[in-house]
């Protein structure tokens, strides 16, 4: 295996829960037209987000064009293969049109999900290298809502707004942060000369058991990030992707929950360790999203296209440590796994993702006591 690009760095309980039917579908994002479903379009920005149509695609270099949306770059951004929420650093030139639009259709939400679950991680033991963990609105306690926060190494629990009471004439304030406290103060002291005594900070004794939902902005986070990788292949030209090919630049991809093992040597790779991977083959660009070790994606990214090597690029970010490594393999020639499959075998299947989840994160520094539920996300009615 050859590694191409290397960086080191500087020196509760989590229920994950959806809906489930009989008959589960497990194919979550089908090729789509944007006409039919608007939701396809989160992921592929409009034409006229772009300032100028720029040079004819025949007269686009591969530097010049946007891997995402394939038109030329009027105002290039930077786009983090493995996103920043997650602790990768590594990054693609695109478009701004298309950046900006990831981060507000579905990447907010994704990181979301992400820093609830690093919290809960943090909780138990195990600190990831990742941005500062805060959770808004964590949850509910005595009518009052309470943001999660963890930070040197200690989880705190701060409220959400200001509470105010009034009893015999006398009010009485309780604060969550001196940020919601100094404008109150000023106006206490300009309008009434008075600077009262704050009581700042309440942390409550326990944090109630949550849920941590999963939506349909994650198999999209997975489809831009096998985009991203796979925009790192040799010779790579953007009508490779279905999101910015001239024949097929209303269709994204095909995304399913994807229950086989497919990468040998498993034991090599840290234990939690995120996972991209991605091939081209003689039928379009495929590849796989894992996340923590465990839940997984199967991505359709690419149609057919002219012959082009076969090649096929692995990217690993350990969030424990935060190293993250790209690397060059023989491709596998993954098959498509099954759209659907029997209610039994899927929660078999996703049982066994929560027991490798719960044991790998214990491997890690997690304490013994950790446990991850893991439940299939059934797409709701109409959703693409």
């Amino acid at each position: 295996m050859e590694q191409f690009w290397s960086r080191r760095p500087r020196s509760r309980r989590a229920l994950i829960t959806g809906e489930r039917a009989a008959k589960i579908p497990v194919a979550l994002v089908p090729w789509t037209d944007v006409s039919d479903n608007e939701n396809v379009d989160d992921f592929t920005p409009h034409e006229a987000a772009h300032a100028e149509p720029g040079k004819p695609r025949d007269q686009q270099g591969p530097a010049e064009s946007c891997p995402h949306c394939g038109r030329a770059m009027i105002e290039q951004s930077e786009d983090h293969i493995f996103p920043q929420f997650m602790g990768g650093t590594r990054t693609i030139p695109c478009c701004k049109p298309c950046n900006d639009r990831f981060g507000h259709r579905f990447e907010g939400k994704a990181a979301q999900w992400f820093q609830k679950l690093h919290f809960y991680f943090a909780t138990q033991g195990l600190h990831l290298k990742v941005p500062q963990i805060r959770w808004k609105e964590a949850f509910e306690q005595d009518g009052r809502h309470y943001d999660a926060v963890f930070e040197n190494g200690e989880a705190k629990f701060t409220l959400s707004r200001p509470t105010v009471s009034i009893d015999n004439g006398v009010m009485n304030a309780q604060f969550g942060s001196q940020g919601q406290l100094k404008p109150v103060l000023s106006s206490l002291r300009k309008k009434y000369g008075i600077s009262p005594t704050p009581d700042i900070e309440i942390t409550p004794t326990i944090m109630p058991r949550t849920e941590i939902r999963m939506g349909p902005e994650l198999p999209r986070l997975a489809i831009k990030m096998c985009s991203a990788l796979g925009s790192l292949l040799p010779a790579f030209i953007s009508d490779e992707l279905y999101s910015s090919s001239k024949e097929t630049r209303r269709l994204v991809g095909n995304v399913t929950y994807d229950f086989r093992s497919h990468f040998p040597g498993n034991e090599s790779r840290p234990a939690l360790a995120h996972l991209i991977y991605v091939e081209r083959r003689e039928t379009g660009l495929q590849g796989i999203v894992r996340f923590f070790g465990a839940h997984q994606y199967f991505c359709r990214i690419g149609p057919p296209s002219s012959p082009r090597p076969l090649d096929a690029l692995m990217a690993v970010l350990d969030p424990v440590e935060g190293a993250e490594s790209f690397h060059a393999l023989p491709p596998l020639n993954l098959s498509q796994p099954p759209s659907e499959m029997a209610e039994s075998a899927v929660a078999a299947a996703t049982s066994a993702w929560a027991t490798q989840l719960s044991q790998s994160a214990r491997q890690r520094g997690a304490s013994e006591s950790f446990e991850v539920t893991l439940r299939t996300r059934v797409p709701d009615e109409g959703e693409g």
